[in-house]
């Protein structure tokens, strides 16, 4: 659906029922069942205690926003354009507000809790001690995730 909000294309399908259906099942395995598995392996392993905190915020930031994406902004389309599997319908559509700044507000969330999850790793090695800067980046994620999620849901200023 990004593809079309970003004029890239007008077409939601290919008409080939066998390159649709294999575009969907590789974004969905890369990005649902490949995300929450690495995310639950890392998050069973990894002892949430030091920087670690860090990392178990960012895992969070990147679900929170996920369903965020779901719910308010694309909701899951059908794989084909048959309607193979039937699609979920957006729950709470953003009415023609600022679709493509959901989008980069969503980009955003991804890049922020990936850095979280490396430098939660990370930082846990090498300044073991000093954890009082982690409250802060903790705070400013989650400040940087709600309030633009909060202008394009009740707002109609455009983030993009």
């Amino acid at each position: 659906p990004s593809w079309i909000v970003r004029n890239i294309t007008t077409e939601k399908y290919s008409g080939n029922f066998v390159a649709d259906l294999t575009n969907s099942f590789i974004t969905v395995m890369t990005s649902v069942v490949g995300a929450t598995y690495g995310a639950v392996i890392i998050l069973l392993y990894l002892e949430p205690k030091g920087w670690t905190w860090l990392t178990w915020n960012g895992m969070l930031l990147i679900a929170v926003s996920a369903i965020y994406m779901l719910a308010f902004g694309s909701g899951i389309a059908s794989f084909t354009e048959d309607g193979f599997p039937p699609a979920i319908p957006v729950l709470f559509p953003l009415d023609g507000k600022d679709l493509l700044g959901a989008i980069e507000s969503h980009v955003r969330d991804l890049i922020i809790g990936m850095i979280s999850i490396i430098a939660g790793i990370s930082l846990n090695t090498i300044a073991k001690n000093s954890t009082q800067p982690m409250v802060y980046l903790i705070a400013l994620s989650w400040i940087f995730l709600i309030v633009p999620k909060i202008f394009l849901s009740f707002t109609d200023v455009e983030l993009v």
